[in-house]
């Protein structure tokens, strides 16, 4: 089973990570930015991680479907990840929201909403208690003429930032399969509103962690003059068929 998979995978990656930071977290915090392999071994765990929590909200679970053979090893590696390594090796994998932040924001980055230790506050509000942060993404999103990621991605965004959140207090859905025929507009307008729901749940950093790793490639985008243009493929009905 593919749980099976990650979680063999995951005792694969967190080990060597281990080892590269000489059973350490804190130095893996000192010594991160100037490592690609760290930095790609953290990816990897991040991912299996992730697929494994979304595809069951059981963790342990999931970490040992299929795997008898290591069933001790995953669950002590997952026990010690959870304890002491989660949150630094979490904090690498998303450091793709700094350079989001840094593109999307411009002078906001060294504005008044900057914390004491001199890094952005995402969740402060303004006077019209609104997220500059999720306004200047939209734009920025606009000005690149994309509206939201493509419908693997996004399904997997949703899922990601939604983990955990009991289904009727998740927000709206993605746009997606029968729904993405929707116009960009309406698409943007849905992905702002989870950015949003976001917000207010203490996951936008999360969010927006996310949609930094998106590659170019991997968002869908319109020209200005399709932009509130939806694109359904009805069936056509033949007036002879009737009755």
């Amino acid at each position: 089973m593919s749980a099976g998979v990650d979680g063999i995978s995951f005792l694969t990656a967190f080990c060597a990570l281990k080892a590269a930071a000489q059973y350490e977290p804190e130095r893996l915090m000192s010594t991160w930015e100037a490592s690609r392999p760290i930095q790609k071994l953290c990816d990897d765990i991040v991912r299996h991680v992730c697929r494994i929590e979304i595809a069951d909200r059981t963790a342990e679970m999931s970490l040992l479907d299929g795997v008898d053979d290591f069933a001790n090893e995953i669950a002590e590696a997952y026990r010690d990840y959870d304890d002491r390594w989660r949150s630094v090796v979490s904090f690498v994998a998303n450091r793709n929201v700094s350079a989001l932040l840094a593109e999307v924001l411009g002078e906001y980055v060294g504005d008044s909403r900057s914390r004491a230790d001199g890094r952005v506050d995402i969740s402060a509000r303004d006077a019209h208690n609104e997220y500059p942060i999720i306004s200047n993404f939209m734009i920025y999103l606009g000005r690149k003429g994309r509206h939201a990621p493509a419908p693997r991605q996004w399904n997997s965004f949703y899922q990601h930032i939604t983990l955990g959140v009991p289904r009727c207090n998740c927000p709206p859905l993605p746009l997606i399969l029968a729904a993405n025929g929707c116009s960009p507009a309406s698409k943007q307008s849905r992905l702002e509103e989870q950015l949003r729901w976001a917000a207010l749940n203490g996951r936008l950093a999360k969010a927006m962690g996310y949609l930094g790793s998106v590659g170019p490639r991997d968002w869908q985008t319109a020209s200005e003059g399709t932009w509130n243009t939806h694109h359904f493929d009805w069936p056509e009905f033949d007036a002879g068929d009737e009755g």
